[in-house]
């Protein structure tokens, strides 16, 4: 699911609740260390991806936000704001010389760059917690 969230839209925002439940309260939050990455550095995504930021060409970034049903990976690209929800269950995540993050047909492939390692520790994070919630049965 792919939202355009330059301007707040509490429909958009129900939705990605819905799907992937409510954001972190400040509690949880600092008992969690964080719910979210540094900036990284896109090396690659897919062409739907890539159509829905415009096509800009360039340097693309994201960050990525944990919620309680799956992850929230976000992209600017000049005044505009897009979200890409993505719950456990689709998410599929691989490392080889890049970050690769799969989920419903698209990807997204993060340089291993210099600021990697600060997001390393989320990512083991992130996949403990998909794991876990894979686990338990409770993906729908």
């Amino acid at each position: 699911m792919f939202y355009n969230t330059s301007y707040r839209n509490k429909s958009i925002d129900k939705e990605i609740d819905g799907h992937l439940g409510e954001s972190y309260g400040l509690i949880k939050t600092f008992q969690l260390r964080g719910k979210g990455s540094g900036r990284m550095l896109i090396e690659e995504m897919s062409q739907k991806l890539f159509d829905s930021l415009d096509g800009h060409a360039g340097m693309h970034f994201t960050n990525i936000e944990q919620r309680p049903k799956g992850v929230l990976l976000f992209f600017k690209r000049n005044t505009s704001e897009f979200t890409w929800a993505v719950p456990f269950h689709h998410l599929s995540v691989f490392k080889t010389n890049t970050y690769n993050i799969h989920a419903q047909g698209q990807y997204v492939k993060l340089r291993l760059s210099t600021v990697f390692p600060y997001n390393e520790k989320f990512l083991e994070r992130m996949m403990k917690f998909r794991n876990d919630y894979m686990e338990l049965g409770i993906c729908g």
